[in-house]
């Protein structure tokens, strides 16, 4: 009887020790995103934790804690409070890693890049009549040419360029680097020789 009474006596006063336990998010201060991986150590002991996937974290106790990651803003925070926390990090935009900014496809992997590219062969070009563009462009899925006098064939991808009634507009064209499109926005590649062209990509 004597031993049950002391394990009752262990188990309740252990339990406000267990109840001590904090837990809390981290979040983005900009966007209010979680924050994985941030390293949370109390000032006054040798405890330390991290947040996790979700950006939680659990201390034991009210203290002093510093939160910090690399790309933020380090946080030393008096905590006396044990309900939930939210914490935010404001990011330091100097630490972003590199940038890229690409302006053209020229000279890119076909395989590596993000948009749908159609390719005609030079053989495909061969096979038609060298003079009309109309069949090969149109052989493309979402691609139409219509026919006209000179410099008001319209070409239109996926819709693009529907609304010009007479030549092709809001649509840049290359011969290799060299800009067939001029600078109001108008496209003529009838002055290209079909026989000089070795494919054709859209």
């Amino acid at each position: 009887m004597r031993k049950f009474l002391l394990f009752i006596f262990l188990f309740i006063a252990t339990i406000p020790f267990y109840a001590q336990n904090i837990t809390g998010k981290i979040i983005d201060a900009e966007n209010a995103i979680e924050i994985e991986n941030v390293q949370i150590i109390n000032l006054h002991s040798t405890f330390s934790t991290s947040s996790d996937i979700n950006g939680t974290f659990k201390i034991p106790k009210s203290d002093t804690y510093t939160f910090s990651k690399n790309g933020f803003s380090s946080r030393t925070i008096s905590i006396t409070k044990g309900s939930f926390l939210v914490i935010t990090l404001q990011a330091k935009p100097e630490n972003l890693e590199e940038i890229q900014i690409t302006t053209s496809n020229f000279k890119s992997d076909l395989k590596k890049m993000s948009t749908a590219v159609a390719v005609i062969s030079k053989k495909e070009i061969i096979s038609n009549n060298l003079i009309n563009y109309a069949p090969i462009l149109n052989s493309v899925s979402g691609v139409f040419m219509q026919n006209g006098t000179l410099n008001t064939n319209r070409i239109t991808i996926r819709c693009i360029g529907s609304r010009n009634l007479f030549g092709t507009s809001k649509i840049r064209a290359y011969y290799q680097d060299i800009p067939l499109t001029n600078g109001s926005g108008e496209s003529t590649i009838e002055d290209i020789e079909m026989s000089s062209l070795g494919r054709i990509e859209i």
